[in-house]
């Protein structure tokens, strides 16, 4: 919302996504079973890759896998999501800066989405 000027962004929940893709030729699985890797077939139907993701692919930074386990134990996918702004084609410039103040989250959990 920025009705005021003011962008305001909240994070959400990673069950609340629509269901996800994650399998060719597979109906889309519910994004709360593909978080916890109540699927099959498994390790293919629980992992997640975050769309648009500019981080190196198959890197903990953009894919994550539902119900791993660790030397901890098992894993989920973090169940919070913050947001990705894109303003490519909104705005541009040729020279000078652009300055912002932002506030992020702080909290576990978060993971961008």
């Amino acid at each position: 919302n920025s009705s005021d000027g003011t962008l305001r962004i909240r994070p959400g929940l990673f069950s609340e996504l629509p269901p996800l893709q994650t399998v060719s030729n597979h109906s889309p699985y519910p994004a709360e079973d593909v978080m916890r890797g109540y699927c099959t077939p498994y390790p293919e139907c629980a992992t997640f890759n975050v769309p648009d993701c500019t981080g190196p692919r198959d890197t903990p930074a953009c894919t994550a896998v539902g119900g791993s386990w660790s030397a901890s134990g098992p894993t989920i996918v973090k169940p919070v999501t913050s947001a990705l702004l894109h303003t490519r084609g909104k705005f541009e410039f040729t020279f000078g800066r652009v300055e912002i103040r932002a506030r992020l989250p702080a909290g576990d959990w978060l993971w961008p989405a």
